[in-house]
């Protein structure tokens, strides 16, 4: 439901809203619980005359789930409930190495067009040239390539770029090396430089108005935790019976993330009346888009999370001069 804005004072407005997915929470919550908030939140968002709603994972791995499932062209009904495993199944995470050894084609499509018909909703591929439709919302995927490339590929400068080349490991390969650079700061400093960061597929997308911080709930950690037992109790079976049990794959466990996850939560539920944004990382969010923006985070990315952060942008009492 819409926020209510107070009589008398003007509306506010709100047109970019970007999610910001940590690492916790994409290695803890599965593809499809992630794909289902979305897109629902997306639809939410559209109550609020939102234009913009961007995606932000680091490695892109959202990207390419979203290209493999809606990429073709077609415009597809969403129906959240769509996938349902079956009892024995093992749900499928963003970690899992099938995954991982993912490519991305760099002319895939980063823009989709969530809009709503009556009752249904449809999502399709974002063309430039077709009207904009009024009850629709943009959905926008980014990884910390977009800007790379766009620095490196501009030709707006007279002098040479730094020869300083960084070696890191490859976004979906950790067998694959990578390089890049670090410009100076009058190359990224100018207007068409500015513009160029904020252009996706040819389209404006403009300053994010709110930023929201995902990290993962304590139901997906819990969740998770559950599986990678079951998978192990699977293998002893698959031991003692090799011929009757087909072993299930499951997802790598990282300790360590578990671990800062729970204490994040926690430490929320203590200090309740302040919240705490937990850092994006080195490889995180891009800082531009964190100049104009105001800062929320959200355990889990369901309906009511969510929207917490979106009333409280509505709520800010420094915004409504109370």
């Amino acid at each position: 439901m819409a926020t209510e804005k107070s009589k008398g004072k003007a509306p506010i407005c709100l047109s970019h809203v970007v999610s910001a997915l940590s690492e916790g929470f994409l290695r803890h919550t599965r593809v499809e619980r992630i794909e289902q908030c979305i897109l629902l939140n997306a639809l939410e968002l559209i109550q609020d005359n939102v234009k913009t709603f961007t995606v932000y994972d680091r490695r892109g791995l959202l990207h390419n789930h979203f290209w493999k499932s809606y990429g073709d062209g077609d415009r597809w009904p969403i129906r959240p409930n769509r996938r349902k495993a079956r009892g024995w199944d093992v749900p499928d995470y963003f970690c899992d190495v099938h995954n991982e050894d993912s490519t991305i084609p760099e002319d895939q499509c980063s823009l989709y067009l969530i809009e709503r018909q009556g009752k249904d909703a449809y999502i399709s591929k974002y063309n430039v040239s077709q009207p904009r439709n009024l009850t629709g919302i943009i959905l926008c995927f980014l990884d910390h390539k977009h800007a790379h490339s766009r620095i490196l590929r501009a030709k707006c400068h007279d002098y040479k770029l730094p020869e300083n080349w960084i070696d890191i490991k490859g976004v979906l390969n950790a067998m694959c090396e990578m390089k890049y650079i670090i410009p100076p700061d009058e190359h990224i400093c100018q207007p068409y430089m500015q513009r160029e960061l904020c252009s996706v597929d040819g389209v404006d997308l403009g300053m994010p108005d709110l930023v929201i911080s995902v990290q993962p709930g304590m139901y997906d950690i819990i969740r998770f935790i559950i599986i990678a037992v079951y998978v192990k109790l699977i293998w002893v079976l698959f031991i003692l019976f090799p011929q009757w049990i087909k072993p299930p794959v499951a997802a790598p466990v990282d300790i360590g993330i578990i671990i800062r996850s729970i204490l994040a939560r926690i430490g929320t539920l203590i200090f309740k009346e302040t919240q705490v944004v937990y850092a994006f990382g080195p490889s995180g969010i891009p800082p531009w888009f964190l100049a104009e923006a105001e800062i929320h985070q959200c355990f889990g990315m369901d309906l009511s999370s969510f929207r917490k952060c979106v009333n409280a942008f509505f709520n800010c009492q420094r915004r409504n001069g109370r």
